[in-house]
């Protein structure tokens, strides 16, 4: 009976190390999920200022598009570089993304 109970003492002594081993490895894993969701996180709030930032300069695009064509016979001049027919919000030379990719004119063969 003395075998017996020296035994389960073993086990009960391999279990309270493997429990130990398995607090210790949950307490890994939760500090790292902890890092994980920071970054992503901060993951999500770069991606909303980068998305707020298109759209908001899809929106002066699309604004500057509308004053040219509907405004192009307005006196408007651009106190910034002194062009005809845009104001500064919405001059070219200040806001790179306003910029309309030049075409090129075609080679004839």
């Amino acid at each position: 009976m003395t075998q017996k109970v020296e035994e389960q003492v073993k086990e009960i002594a391999q279990l309270h190390d493997e429990r130990f081993d398995n607090l210790a490895h949950i307490s890994q894993l939760n500090d790292e999920l902890s890092k994980l969701t920071s970054q992503l996180e901060y993951m999500r709030e770069q991606f909303d200022i980068m998305n707020t930032e298109s759209t908001r300069s899809k929106k002066m695009f699309k604004h500057s598009n509308e004053h040219q064509i509907k405004k192009r016979s307005n006196s408007w001049v651009c106190d910034h570089c002194k062009g005809k027919g845009h104001i500064r919000p919405y001059c070219f030379k200040l806001h790179d993304e306003l910029k309309q990719p030049q075409q090129k004119p075609f080679k004839k063969i």
